[in-house]
């Protein structure tokens, strides 16, 4: 049996929550505490600047990996003899593909390349 810090009542907790705080009631009230507690101790994260962060990031890893996919497709425009095409539409392709990625989204566009071939240094 555990007491609940909010209602301060006796509950049985789920056995799966290792440290039980609140009974079933006061779940919404344990989240917003801990909401609330998060943004004190994270101020300025959470006005917009957090998320303009997160953005960046996002937008510097699908960069990152459109350079491996046109290397990968110069490698391949190499082989076929077309390689003045890509340097050519480099930065068409890569804007292209930016759209592409950027409205699939990146938990998406992560299943297209495995993080042990986007990480290595020549790209394939």
């Amino acid at each position: 049996m555990c007491i609940c810090e909010f209602c301060h009542t006796e509950y049985t907790p789920r056995p799966q929550v290792k440290k039980p705080r609140a009974c079933t009631e006061c779940q919404e009230l344990r989240q917003a505490a801990n909401e609330k507690a998060w943004k004190d101790k994270n101020v300025g994260l959470y006005d917009g600047e957090y998320h303009r962060v997160r953005r960046s990031g996002r937008i510097r890893k699908l960069r990152a990996k459109i350079e491996n996919w046109i290397r990968c497709m110069e490698v391949g425009g190499r082989l076929l003899g077309v390689p003045a095409f890509l340097r050519e539409n480099r930065a068409e392709l890569a804007s292209a593909f930016l759209k592409f990625l950027s409205r699939l989204g990146i938990s998406h566009a992560n299943k297209f390349w495995p993080a042990e071939i986007a990480s290595h240094p020549a790209g394939f």
